[in-house]
């Protein structure tokens, strides 16, 4: 198990972390599987261009067997699957998507019914 929260503020408990992971919008590249020439424009569009994941902690300072490395594994090889696809079907390079994506991570610190937030980036595409 491999946490690496960051320190909380006095007196408050981790009660939640959540990852937002904003996925990007290729546009077809000419000769794409996508791309049906001229008189046609290809815009390849989703909805919600958001990935994410919640982990509420019953007891905030309790973590039981929540691993975040591994929690940040498996978002990695979710979005990483997302841009694989956007990238064979726009024809656009996978490491010019993957390096648009963003992850935010937010963690919700509690100290009684109080709740207060911070925010940092989690590290995407995830180092070599």
């Amino acid at each position: 198990m491999a946490n690496s929260f960051p320190p909380p503020p006095s007196g408050w408990q981790l009660a939640q972390v959540s990852y937002q992971a904003v996925l990007p919008h290729p546009e077809a590249q000419p000769g794409a599987p996508a791309d049906f020439g001229a008189g046609v424009s290809t815009y390849l569009t989703y909805s919600v261009p958001v990935l994410g994941l919640v982990f509420v902690f019953t007891e905030p300072g309790s973590f039981g067997a929540f691993d975040q490395a591994a929690a940040e594994a498996q978002l990695a090889s979710a979005v990483t699957a997302v841009c694989s696809v956007l990238a064979g079907m726009s024809g656009a390079a996978l490491a010019d998507l993957q390096s648009q994506v963003t992850v935010t991570r937010t963690w919700e610190w509690q100290a009684g019914a109080n709740a207060v937030s911070t925010s940092d980036a989690m590290a995407y595409p995830p180092p070599a």
